[in-house]
């Protein structure tokens, strides 16, 4: 039973037996929005603004822009950011931030790692920042490291492309139950869309006893797996998303002449990228709660972007062939993912 303390009051709550899927979906809408309207989030002591993370306000202290310009993309935004923290670097006129400059006691009200953003978080931010001269990444680069390539898919401000992604999480997971090893979600049969039944499908009104062995945790069971983005698309029960993700699957394609079939390939194991904003209260990561540190996605990501310069990573992300970063690029590159923390519970 669910303990007491975990339990939604008695106007949140809604029969999942019984209820349709729209009921469902509005009541979930209903407990998020109270959930985000009842958010506490540290202000100012003098105008009571909200307080932004160690990385905003180092933005500030250098008068750096926070936002793309008008017709500037965050992607283009995200370059340019660079070249402006590598010229005032150089010029030797950077400023740290060693304190919160909004609390009296220079802390963050709702965080207890320092309220700073310092030498290892810039270094760490450029990291961030930085991209492969090509697609795979060189040999050289791989060597010298410090290129993270996370602006692919996390591009500032919000440090998200709003798209799907396959970083290898299913096939990291399905790999990692025991008696499968390295290979196995290579190896496994997946359905083409000609073959794809409702029965391989989640569940709905109109199949509500599918297996939904392609949308389910695999520590219950060897043979289950979580497909993410290829459970809907195509999927005749669920129309309303159907051209929105076609246009994420056509990967800037516009018009998009690939077939169905080709796409439901490309959809595989495919998830939407995550905001990287005040990952302290987000653990633990990925959409299957796979990991419990920054540290651990960062060695994750070091490993898959391997497998995917080797040709063995099922439908993996080309942006992974660009990651090039060694072991000790690990606790910079946390820093400042832990320098975008937010001050709210």
């Amino acid at each position: 039973s669910i303990p007491e303390e975990f339990r939604l009051t008695a106007k949140f709550r809604v029969a999942v037996d019984s209820a349709s899927d729209q009921q469902v979906f509005d009541a979930v809408v209903k407990v998020v929005t109270a959930y985000v309207n009842g958010l506490l989030f540290s202000q100012t002591e003098d105008g009571g603004a909200p307080i932004r993370s160690p990385f905003d306000v180092f933005l500030e202290a250098n008068g750096f822009p926070h936002a793309p310009d008008s017709n500037e993309s965050p992607f283009d935004y995200s370059r340019r950011l660079l070249q402006l923290v590598k010229a005032r670097e150089s010029a030797g006129t950077l400023q740290f931030v060693t304190s919160n400059p909004n609390r009296m006691d220079g802390q963050f009200q709702f965080h207890t790692q320092p309220f700073s953003f310092g030498t290892q978080e810039l270094a760490g931010l450029k990291m961030f920042l930085t991209e492969p001269a090509a697609l795979p990444a060189l040999p050289t680069e791989l060597a010298t490291g410090t290129i993270g390539n996370c602006i692919a898919c996390h591009a500032a401000p919000n440090f998200t492309d709003f798209k799907a992604h396959n970083t290898g999480t299913t096939q990291k997971e399905y790999d990692s139950i025991p008696g499968h090893g390295s290979g196995a979600f290579m190896n496994l049969a997946i359905p083409s869309l000609d073959s794809r039944t409702a029965d391989d499908l989640p569940a709905t009104e109109q199949y509500p006893t599918a297996s939904e062995r392609f949308r389910a945790v695999p520590s219950s069971g060897t043979t289950l797996t979580d497909l993410g983005l290829w459970n809907v698309f195509a999927n005749p029960d669920m129309p309303t998303p159907q051209s929105k993700i076609r246009t994420v699957l056509c990967d800037e394609e516009q018009p998009c002449s690939t077939s169905q079939r080709e796409l439901l390939d490309r959809a595989l194991a495919r998830f939407k990228t995550p905001g990287l904003r005040d990952l302290g209260h987000s653990a633990p990561f990925m959409h299957n709660g796979q990991f419990d540190t920054l540290d651990e996605i960062l060695e994750f990501y070091r490993e898959m972007s391997d497998l995917a310069r080797k040709g063995i990573l099922r439908n993996g992300a080309a942006q992974l062939r660009g990651i090039a970063l060694r072991q000790n690029d690990i606790a910079p590159l946390a820093a400042f993912l832990k320098a975008l923390n937010e001050d709210y519970q």
